[in-house]
Protein backbone atom coordinates (compact mmCIF):
# COMPACT_ATOMS: atom_id res chain seq x y z
CA UNK A 1 0.00 0.00 0.00
CA UNK A 2 1.60 3.26 -1.01
CA UNK A 3 2.06 5.83 1.76
CA UNK A 4 0.01 8.58 1.70
CA UNK A 5 2.31 11.02 3.51
CA UNK A 6 4.18 13.52 1.17
CA UNK A 7 7.50 13.32 1.10
CA UNK A 8 10.40 15.07 -0.46
CA UNK A 9 12.24 12.83 -2.99
CA UNK A 10 11.22 12.43 -6.56
CA UNK A 11 13.41 11.10 -8.82
CA UNK A 12 13.80 13.73 -10.84
CA UNK A 13 15.92 15.47 -7.52
CA UNK A 14 17.92 12.35 -7.09
CA UNK A 15 18.87 12.70 -10.89
CA UNK A 16 19.71 16.12 -10.79
CA UNK A 17 21.63 15.91 -7.23
CA UNK A 18 23.18 12.79 -8.46
CA UNK A 19 24.45 14.37 -11.98
CA UNK A 20 25.62 17.28 -10.05
CA UNK A 21 27.88 15.63 -7.58
CA UNK A 22 29.15 13.55 -9.94
CA UNK A 23 29.95 16.34 -12.71
CA UNK A 24 32.40 17.77 -9.56
CA UNK A 25 29.90 20.02 -7.91
CA UNK A 26 30.27 20.19 -4.04
CA UNK A 27 27.68 19.19 -1.76
CA UNK A 28 27.78 22.29 -0.63
CA UNK A 29 27.03 24.59 -4.62
CA UNK A 30 24.09 21.63 -4.67
CA UNK A 31 22.64 23.38 -1.08
CA UNK A 32 22.85 26.66 -2.63
CA UNK A 33 21.22 25.98 -5.88
CA UNK A 34 18.15 24.24 -3.71
CA UNK A 35 18.16 27.18 -1.65
CA UNK A 36 18.04 29.44 -4.37
CA UNK A 37 15.11 27.37 -5.87
CA UNK A 38 13.20 27.92 -2.65
CA UNK A 39 13.73 31.63 -2.93
CA UNK A 40 12.49 31.63 -6.63
CA UNK A 41 9.17 29.15 -5.50
CA UNK A 42 8.32 31.68 -2.60
CA UNK A 43 8.87 34.90 -5.13
CA UNK A 44 6.51 33.42 -8.11
CA UNK A 45 3.20 33.49 -7.73
CA UNK A 46 1.18 30.19 -9.46
CA UNK A 47 -2.54 30.94 -10.70
CA UNK A 48 -4.45 27.69 -10.30
CA UNK A 49 -7.75 26.60 -10.19
CA UNK A 50 -9.40 24.95 -7.38
CA UNK A 51 -12.37 23.06 -7.18
CA UNK A 52 -14.67 22.33 -4.12
CA UNK A 53 -17.66 19.74 -4.31
CA UNK A 54 -20.27 21.21 -1.74
CA UNK A 55 -22.75 18.68 0.11
CA UNK A 56 -25.56 19.52 -2.27
CA UNK A 57 -23.43 18.01 -5.13
CA UNK A 58 -22.95 21.38 -6.82
CA UNK A 59 -19.42 22.22 -7.57
CA UNK A 60 -17.27 25.78 -7.04
CA UNK A 61 -14.26 26.50 -8.90
CA UNK A 62 -12.06 29.63 -7.71
CA UNK A 63 -8.83 30.30 -9.50
CA UNK A 64 -6.29 31.75 -7.46
CA UNK A 65 -2.84 31.81 -6.25
CA UNK A 66 -1.74 28.12 -4.93
CA UNK A 67 -0.32 29.12 -1.97
CA UNK A 68 -0.30 25.74 -0.28
CA UNK A 69 1.30 23.90 -3.50
CA UNK A 70 4.29 26.52 -3.22
CA UNK A 71 4.62 25.92 0.22
CA UNK A 72 4.97 22.10 0.14
CA UNK A 73 6.99 22.40 -2.71
CA UNK A 74 9.14 24.55 -0.43
CA UNK A 75 9.08 22.62 2.99
CA UNK A 76 10.18 19.60 0.74
CA UNK A 77 13.12 21.48 -0.28
CA UNK A 78 13.58 22.57 3.40
CA UNK A 79 13.58 18.91 4.48
CA UNK A 80 15.99 18.05 2.44
CA UNK A 81 18.80 20.53 2.62
CA UNK A 82 18.28 19.82 6.48
CA UNK A 83 19.06 16.24 5.49
CA UNK A 84 21.75 17.05 3.17
CA UNK A 85 23.41 19.78 5.09
CA UNK A 86 22.12 19.97 9.01
CA UNK A 87 24.78 22.01 10.06
CA UNK A 88 23.33 24.83 7.94
CA UNK A 89 20.02 24.24 7.01
CA UNK A 90 18.87 22.49 9.83
CA UNK A 91 16.16 23.52 12.36
CA UNK A 92 17.68 22.75 15.24
CA UNK A 93 19.96 25.64 16.96
CA UNK A 94 23.27 24.50 18.34
CA UNK A 95 24.40 26.94 21.02
CA UNK A 96 27.85 25.30 22.58
CA UNK A 97 29.37 27.53 24.90
CA UNK A 98 32.22 27.38 27.13
CA UNK A 99 32.71 29.85 29.04
CA UNK A 100 36.01 30.16 31.85
CA UNK A 101 35.68 32.84 34.23
CA UNK A 102 39.37 33.79 35.62
CA UNK A 103 39.30 36.49 38.43
CA UNK A 104 42.53 38.00 38.70
CA UNK A 105 43.89 38.04 42.68
CA UNK A 106 43.43 41.46 43.25
CA UNK A 107 40.06 41.65 42.72
CA UNK A 108 39.23 38.57 45.10
CA UNK A 109 41.51 40.61 47.79
CA UNK A 110 39.57 43.55 47.64
CA UNK A 111 36.04 41.53 47.97
CA UNK A 112 36.54 39.50 51.11
CA UNK A 113 35.35 41.88 53.48
CA UNK A 114 32.55 42.55 51.47
CA UNK A 115 32.44 39.05 51.16
CA UNK A 116 32.77 37.70 54.83
CA UNK A 117 30.27 41.11 56.28
CA UNK A 118 26.86 39.75 57.65
CA UNK A 119 23.74 40.62 55.53
CA UNK A 120 22.11 43.85 56.27
CA UNK A 121 18.61 44.73 55.33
Amino acid sequence: MPSRIPHAFTQEIAETVCGRLAAGESLKSVCDYIFDEIIEIADTPQIGVKKVIKPDGSVETTEADMIEHRRLRIDARKWALARMSPRKYGDRQINDTNLKVVVPPEITEDMTPALSAPATS
